[in-house]
């Protein structure tokens, strides 16, 4: 008779655990927005380096991070990532976000899956 609410205690801080354990791994999670749902404002390449405003097309999903490595097809592919939580915005509670990147010297083509971002040109202006 005695065992019977320390069980229902364990169960119950099981669940809470499980609970918690759910909410952390939806808040946090992350996915890949595709081109389609971004728009990107504003490209510019400077001494290797690539800064890109970009915003979410979609409106609630906000932008954490861009990825910039090159792809298979030897090119510099951006991989942006992003979400529902507006706190973890790369500018917490803003649709809009600027990110920079190194593009290596050997790459002339960034491109956003098959969608050309920037062309840099041998010359010292842009594309």
């Amino acid at each position: 008779m005695k065992r019977l609410p320390i069980l229902i205690l364990i169960s119950l801080l099981l669940t809470a655990c499980v609970v918690m354990a759910a909410y952390l791994l939806i808040y946090h999670h992350s996915y890949e927005l595709e081109y389609a749902d971004l728009d990107i404002d504003e490209t510019t390449y400077e001494n290797g380096v690539l800064t890109v405003t970009v915003k979410s097309a979609t409106a609630g999903e906000f932008l954490y991070r861009m990825i910039g490595a090159p792809n298979d097809k030897g090119e510099f592919e951006l991989t942006f990532r992003g979400g529902k939580q507006g706190a973890l915005a790369q500018t917490p509670g803003k649709y809009s976000a600027t990110f920079t990147v190194e593009v290596p010297e050997e790459y002339k083509k960034v491109v956003c899956g098959k969608s050309t971002i920037y062309t840099i040109s041998d010359e010292e202006g842009e594309d």
